[in-house]
């Protein structure tokens, strides 16, 4: 479990695709002395496993669904990352629940100033759409943002100066992709509400004529 509060920003050291997958070295300042072997981290909102610590290096092995649906697959040497390391008792909460399993990746639109701060614009695909809640929350690369706007298939963040400079969003640019994951209670009620509807029969609405077909106006005139 993760917040969306980036600790950190990471270097890509080494990527070494393959069939199975792929390989991904990561150094970073001071996350590689806090995580062993088979911890979590999140790296660009993505939870991977450490397989292994060697001198300032995380190493993560990614599945080839992690290298199809995340932008991780085509992330190149000298990349900037986003880490995070997950929610332990005790710590302070100042995102959102973030689980680190992405619903996709989406294109950047836009990214301009506005006054002090940034206005990003995300085009996402249509598994994502149905999570945008008008300032309610989502993760983008890793990062909790709270939604600014939302038009169809598209949804706008204001990121402040603080948020900028402390993630990778500082430089991303028009068509970027970047991997979004909805806010888990948005996709509970979603499943909750989908699931009233499924194999059960449609509601009639209690009407004139629903109360005569019943009999509760019988006797009474027309």
């Amino acid at each position: 479990m993760f917040t969306g509060i980036i600790q950190e920003i990471g270097v890509v050291h080494k990527m070494i695709p393959s069939p199975l997958g792929g390989e991904l070295w990561i150094t970073s300042p001071n996350i590689w002395q806090k995580v062993k072997k088979k911890d979590s981290v999140a790296v660009q909102g993505v939870c991977l496993t450490v397989v292994k610590v060697i001198d300032k290096a995380c190493i993560f092995t990614l599945s080839p669904e992690t290298m199809r649906t995340t932008n991780l697959g085509k992330i190149l040497p000298g990349s900037r990352v986003n880490l995070e390391l997950p929610l332990s008792a005790g710590d302070p909460f100042g995102g959102h629940f973030v689980l680190g399993h992405t619903d996709g990746m989406g294109t950047v639109s836009n990214m301009s100033r506005a006054g002090n701060a940034w206005r990003l614009e995300v085009s996402v695909p249509d598994p994502v759409e149905r999570y945008l809640v008008f300032k309610g929350s989502i993760a983008v690369d890793g990062v909790s943002l709270t939604i600014a706007s939302v038009e169809g298939k598209n949804f706008s963040a204001v990121i402040l100066p603080l948020t900028a400079e402390s993630t990778t969003l500082q430089n991303t640019v028009k068509g970027d992709l970047v991997n979004l994951e909805g806010d888990i209670m948005a996709k509970y009620i979603f499943k909750h509400m989908e699931s009233l509807s499924v194999g059960k029969p449609e509601k009639k609405a209690v009407n004139e004529e629903f109360l005569r077909k019943y009999g509760y106006l019988e006797g009474l005139k027309e």
